[in-house]
């Protein structure tokens, strides 16, 4: 609904800053026994909808100046990235968390993760073309 309404720079830049917080949010509830429903579900929430409309403005960003018989290479090539991204992101993260992990750890996690989400955030907003 949003990318039919939004320019994709504001799109990704938003849903970059929207995971960001979502992450933020759960280095907060790291290491606090809050439960679940107040502690992990904002964050959850949060980078769950981010992550969504990144993918969604992803997905229209690389494919809309492709010529039609061209757009499933392009989405291929998306997909190969996001796979991969799903790949290494996590292996890293985990080097990051350490091999015993305390809940200060997953904290400090989640805090690299948003710091690379807040990073990707204003680079959507200037380096891609206006739609």
């Amino acid at each position: 609904m949003l990318a039919g309404t939004w320019n994709l720079r504001r799109l990704l830049a938003v849903a970059y800053g929207v995971g960001a917080a979502g992450l933020c949010a759960l280095a907060l509830a790291a290491g606090h026994s809050l439960g679940y429903a107040a502690g992990m579900l904002p964050g959850l929430l949060l980078s769950g909808l981010g992550q969504g409309m990144a993918s969604t403005g992803t997905f229209i960003t690389g494919t809309r100046d492709l010529p039609e018989e061209s757009n499933g290479v392009g989405s291929a090539l998306i997909t190969t990235a996001q796979y991969t991204g799903g790949a290494v992101g996590p292996a890293v993260l985990v080097l990051v968390l350490g091999a015993r992990p305390s809940s200060s750890a997953f904290g400090v996690t989640f805090i690299v993760a948003a710091g690379l989400a807040s990073l990707v955030a204003p680079l959507a907003g200037t380096l891609l073309k206006a739609s």
